[in-house]
């Protein structure tokens, strides 16, 4: 499905010393919670990322390479945790839930 809502526009940065506005050339559309990145962008950026890392730690085995995995790694930790945590607190608040209106029930 397109997102055919209007552009709202391009995030621009600027470099540190010399104050020259750069364009990042990622646009933000507004969507359904609000102002976000496009799907797309942020699938293609995952693969140029996993590609990068691949790369830089398995076939040239340099140390950006290695933090670049401690980097995967610590997020797909975090992810599981944050899986775990949230699958949770919704049976807890199903156990609590059920047990709420069983009392209205007797």
């Amino acid at each position: 499905m397109k997102n055919n809502s209007p552009i709202i526009g391009v995030y621009n940065g600027y470099s540190g010393a010399a104050g020259v506005q750069i364009s990042t050339g990622v646009k933000f559309r507004r969507n359904k919670r609000g102002i976000g990145m496009n799907k797309k962008t942020i699938l293609i950026s995952a693969i140029i990322f996993a590609a990068v890392t691949l790369i830089l730690n398995n076939v040239l085995q340099t140390a950006v390479g290695g933090f670049l995995m401690t980097l995967s790694f610590s997020a797909f930790v975090v992810l599981i945790t944050r899986a775990v945590f949230y699958i949770s607190k919704f049976y807890i608040n199903q156990i609590h839930y059920n047990q709420k209106n069983r009392e209205n029930i007797k």
